[in-house]
C-alpha cells in the first residue's frame, strides 16, 4: 500500500496533509477501485482522454470527493481536496522560506473559489460586453491585490504568474470550478460553450 501507484500519486497531497494512518488507509481504500481511470500509465510521457475517458474521469472524482466527505468528515476532506491540489502544492513550496502562516497560504488559495463565484456572476449578468470585460478586469485586479496583501508583493508577483486561471480572467474568460473542486472550466460570454482544461 505505501509503495502502490496511488500512494506516489496522492504521496505530496497526503504530507501536506499530514494523514494519519487511518486517514491514509481511508484515503487510499477509496482511491484503489478508481486507480485505472484517475491514475493511468502515460504512453510515451503524456495521457490524453478521449470524451467519453474525461466524463469517465470525472464521475469518478465526484464519488471520490463524495466518499471522502463521508470516511474524512466536511473539514477534512476539504483540506485534503487542498492538498492534492497541484497549485495549492506550487504556492506551500514558494512560501516554504517566507515564513508564511498556513492560514495566509489558505487563504490565498481560497481565493479562487470566491473568484470563480464572482466571476461567474459577472458573466450571467445583463451587462454589455464592453462592461463585462471591464467588470473581469476590475475583478483581476481586486484579486491580485488581495494576493500580495496575503503573501506580500515579491511571493505574489512569482505565484500569479503560474495561475493560469486568473491569465483566462486577465483574457476575458469567467472560470468555474469543476465538481473535483480542482479543475476549471473557462467560459468567454454567455452563449459560448466552454473550453475545459
Amino acid at each position: 500500500m505505501r509503495h502502490s501507484n496511488i500512494t506516489q500519486r496522492l504521496r505530496a497531497a497526503l504530507s501536506l496533509l499530514d494523514a494519519s494512518d487511518a486517514e491514509f488507509r481511508a484515503i487510499y481504500r477509496i482511491h484503489q477501485p478508481f486507480a485505472e481511470i484517475l491514475y493511468p500509465s502515460a504512453v510515451g510521457g503524456s495521457i490524453s482522454f478521449s470524451p467519453d475517458q474525461a466524463r469517465q474521469r470525472n464521475d469518478a472524482q465526484k464519488q471520490v470527493a463524495d466518499q471522502l466527505k463521508a470516511a474524512l468528515g466536511e473539514q477534512r476532506a476539504a483540506d485534503y481536496a487542498r492538498a492534492n491540489n497541484f497549485e495549492y502544492q506550487n504556492l506551500h513550496r514558494l512560501a516554504q522560506n517566507a515564513n508564511l502562516s498556513p492560514d495566509a497560504l489558505n487563504r490565498t488559495y481560497d481565493l479562487r473559489l470566491t473568484v470563480a463565484q464572482e466571476s461567474m456572476r459577472i458573466q450571467d449578468s445583463k451587462l454589455s460586453p464592453a462592461d463585462r470585460t471591464a467588470a473581469l478586469q476590475a475583478l483581476v485586479t481586486s484579486t491580485k491585490a488581495q494576493i500580495a496583501g496575503h503573501l506580500g508583493s515579491t511571493l505574489a508577483d512569482t505565484y500569479v504568474k503560474n495561475l493560469s486561471w486568473l491569465s483566462a480572467l486577465e483574457r476575458g474568460y469567467a472560470i468555474r470550478l469543476n465538481p473535483d473542486g480542482t479543475s476549471m472550466t473557462y467560459m468567454m460570454g454567455p452563449s459560448t460553450p466552454p473550453p475545459t482544461r
